[in-house]
């Protein structure tokens, strides 16, 4: 089953669904933004393509293990916004030219999509001189525009691998913050975790115990100390 019955939706008082290790499942019902009623929605594994639109009116949503990025409306990053109270482990997944949100912007959308673009911001993020300078010095430019930094990354130094026998190795998958947002998080933290099963390397980002004061006005709302980002 690839596609999950819309007839789900119509389960309005529906608190749980897990959809764990639904290794067919691809998409989720239009509808569901329908299901108020809805506290934990479980995707761990699950091969998404796409999240249904207007999840941010799932306002009781604590538990939502998986959200796939996307640039449609309804469809953004910035749909987790407004979920006040997720908590625990979110993973992101993206399947090309992903939105912005809280956190920052994805490489993704300072450039363009994925396979046109460089992928490096300096010489350094790849192992080899096979270089389009031309696309690095417009995304670093791009990055310096939008006043935004990038976080470093502990534990790897490239992020992507083309998997020969000579490989060639690209710090491809970045986090880039604002100052604001560092403020609010100065004990954050960007690890890389282990890349088997994927030819790009999972990010994890934690940022501590302290729940911040939030600035009047501010829209950075905290769910949870720790977020899974992930491409494929």
């Amino acid at each position: 089953m690839d596609v999950l019955p819309s007839s789900i939706c119509t389960m309005y008082n529906l608190q749980t669904l897990r959809l764990n290790d639904c290794l067919l499942l691809t998409y989720l019902p239009e509808g569901m933004r329908t299901m108020s009623k809805l506290i934990h929605l479980y995707l761990l594994r699950c091969p998404l393509k796409r999240m249904p639109p207007n999840i941010s009116l799932l306002k009781n949503l604590r538990t939502l293990t998986t959200f796939v990025l996307d640039t449609e409306p309804g469809r953004g990053i910035e749909e987790l916004k407004d979920l006040n109270h997720l908590a625990n482990r979110l993973e992101l997944e993206s399947y090309g030219q992903a939105g912005t949100g809280r956190l920052g912007y994805s490489e993704s959308s300072l450039i363009g999509e994925r396979g046109k673009m460089a992928g490096e911001r300096a010489p350094e993020d790849k192992n080899n001189t096979r270089i389009n300078r031309r696309l690095m010095n417009a995304f670093r430019s791009k990055v310096n525009d939008l006043e935004l930094k990038e976080m470093y990354l502990f534990g790897r130094r490239y992020t992507w691998s083309s998997e020969q026998a000579i490989p060639t190795l690209v710090k491809l998958d970045k986090l880039f913050i604002s100052t604001q947002w560092e403020d609010l998080f100065p004990e954050a933290h960007l690890q890389a975790l282990s890349s088997s099963g994927s030819d790009h390397c999972p990010l994890l980002l934690t940022w501590g115990n302290r729940v911040p004061k939030q600035k009047k006005g501010s829209n950075l709302k905290p769910f949870g100390q720790s977020l899974m980002i992930s491409m494929t």
